[in-house]
């Protein structure tokens, strides 16, 4: 992949919409590419969400540590694999303040649900880390 396409995932991301979230098998980069969609993020609007994300960063970081954010991030947040970290730094960035997960379990005719709310501290983590962000393959 040329650097232009990486520089352009996100832009690609967006402008694909509903087409991209079953382009991975990763479910946290489903869920990720579902909230865009169902949110109607449009390029200009992640434009102005990650250059928010990125002036709220610079509080927390020197501005060195802010230069490459906004192309690290989205290249991190368009790709095939999205770790937990990932997928709540997305959150961050388009400004939740708060995030409930629900799972969903079936087992014969048991059924139950799992409901989760996401601790402040993991929604509201601000910078840049250099966690790797794909996962082993087998």
């Amino acid at each position: 992949m040329s650097s232009k396409e990486k520089k352009n995932a996100m832009v690609q991301l967006i402008q694909d919409g509903e087409g991209s979230i079953y382009s991975t098998q990763n479910v946290l980069a489903r869920i990720w590419r579902i909230v865009l969609v169902q949110n109607n993020i449009t390029v200009q609007n992640w434009h102005s969400y990650i250059s928010r994300y990125q002036e709220r960063c610079k509080k927390f970081s020197s501005k060195k540590g802010t230069i490459n954010m906004k192309g690290n991030m989205s290249r991190r947040l368009a790709a095939d694999k999205l770790s937990w970290s990932g997928l709540m730094r997305g959150f961050n960035i388009l400004e939740y303040s708060k995030v409930t997960i629900t799972v969903e379990l079936e087992k014969g005719m048991e059924k139950r649900k799992i409901t989760i709310v996401v601790p402040n501290d993991e929604l509201n983590f601000q910078g840049d880390d250099d966690e790797t962000e794909t996962e082993k393959e087998d």
